[in-house]
């Protein structure tokens, strides 16, 4: 059963946000967004105890980590992109998301290159 507890709640993250996405009761939206949060924090909770048992596993789960956050950041850039070109601009949320991203990695490597 090991692993499957992150496919799991990785899948009830993306189903949520489904949700979420589309236009729903004032009730409904209520029950929906904490269940989100908490399955997002669930996830993230697995992931953040997450130990590797030998270099491989720890080599796939950086390769995993980098392309996570290539294709966020590329997902987030896009939705800044596609803003910039509509009438309204891009949603600062975009903007504050991919600046906390590159700021975290920047913050991230350096204390990992100092500590060592």
């Amino acid at each position: 059963m090991k692993g499957y507890s992150e496919i799991i709640l990785a899948s009830l993250v993306l189903v949520l946000l489904g949700l979420v996405a589309h236009p729903m009761p004032g009730m409904t939206i209520m029950v929906v967004t904490p269940l989100l949060v908490l399955a997002f924090g669930g996830f993230v909770a697995l992931l953040w105890k997450e130990r590797a048992r030998d270099e491989r596993e720890e080599m796939n789960r950086m390769n995993a980590d980098r392309i996570a956050f290539l294709v966020g950041s590329a997902a987030i850039t896009v939705g800044i992109m596609v803003g910039s070109f509509s009438n309204e601009g891009p949603d600062n949320w975009l903007l504050f998301a991919l600046g906390a991203m590159v700021l975290g990695k920047i913050i991230t490597h350096f204390l990992v290159r100092h500590r060592q």
